[in-house]
């Protein structure tokens, strides 16, 4: 059976999205034998990616781009980004739309970085460089002694650059 097509409709009348909670919520009973309940939460974390997945016709659906779609009446041009960073916040107050580059700007350091400080690495001289992505470039921002003042110097290049999107943690 091919896949349904998600529409404004279609979506609204299975689900009710609380866009102050960020919280949807089933409008029938549904599933098998009816093991769904109206009025019940809708979805679930995905624990490998930390995102809200509810599953309409047995396809799982990101629950953002469904916040989207019931809060503005269609999908969004592009991807959604979680202004906080929380991937299970799905207040509309949190959703923004951005690009794959405004969206990968608001990560935060990596896992593997040694500082724990994003844009800061370590120098194996001692010390630490701070560097920052812009549209696929890496830009140097200096050579410095003081972890603080690499941060520093990362923190003002990632407001200025990235404007609403940095994300300096």
């Amino acid at each position: 059976m091919p896949a349904t097509l998600l529409t404004f409709e279609y979506v609204n009348s299975l689900l009710h999205y609380d866009p102050e909670a960020g919280i949807f919520y089933w409008k029938n009973n549904a599933g098998i034998w009816g093991r769904i309940k109206a009025g019940s939460v809708a979805g679930t974390t995905d624990r490998a990616q930390g995102y809200v997945k509810i599953n309409i016709d047995n396809t799982p659906r990101l629950a953002h781009r469904l916040a989207w779609l019931l809060y503005y009446g269609k999908f969004p041009a592009h991807q959604i980004d979680h202004i906080n960073g929380i991937r299970n916040d799905n207040r509309i107050a949190n959703l923004r739309q951005a690009t794959n580059g405004q969206n990968s700007r608001n990560r935060g350091a990596q896992s593997n970085n040694k500082t724990g400080m994003k844009g800061v690495t370590l120098s194996p001289a001692g010390g630490y460089f701070a560097r920052i992505k812009v549209d696929g470039v890496d830009h140097y921002l200096g050579y410095f002694i003081q972890l603080g003042a690499a941060k520093a110097a990362y923190d003002r290049a990632c407001i200025e650059l990235h404007g609403p999107f940095s994300r300096t943690s």
